[in-house]
């Protein structure tokens, strides 16, 4: 890890945002809570978010209804009545 990477985990574990370490050489990433920075052994970072998912519904035309649902059950279950719908997932991109 560079000066600038350590500088950067070190200030997001002041932020209260979860940490996560890795043995040199491994490629698994554990989550820690109370991270004892050992940089010399051990990689450091910011646990990633997870994608948020969301459901919409699209209809036969190409239109997208305008809400946003948490489950696909939601969603279809929102206009059980109309006819040519299909729930659609969407994922949120994260850089």
């Amino acid at each position: 890890m560079t000066i600038d990477q350590m500088i950067a985990v070190l200030e997001a574990a002041k932020r209260g945002e979860p940490i996560q370490s890795q043995p040199h050489g491994s490629s698994r990433w554990e989550d820690v809570a109370m991270p004892i920075w050992a940089f010399n052994s051990r990689n450091y970072r910011v646990k990633p978010h997870e994608p948020r998912v969301r459901y919409l519904l699209e209809f036969a035309d190409g239109s997208l209804h305008d809400l946003a649902f948490q489950t696909p059950e939601h969603a279809d279950g929102f206009s059980e009545n109309r006819l040519g719908r299909r729930v659609v997932e969407f994922r949120e991109v994260l850089p």
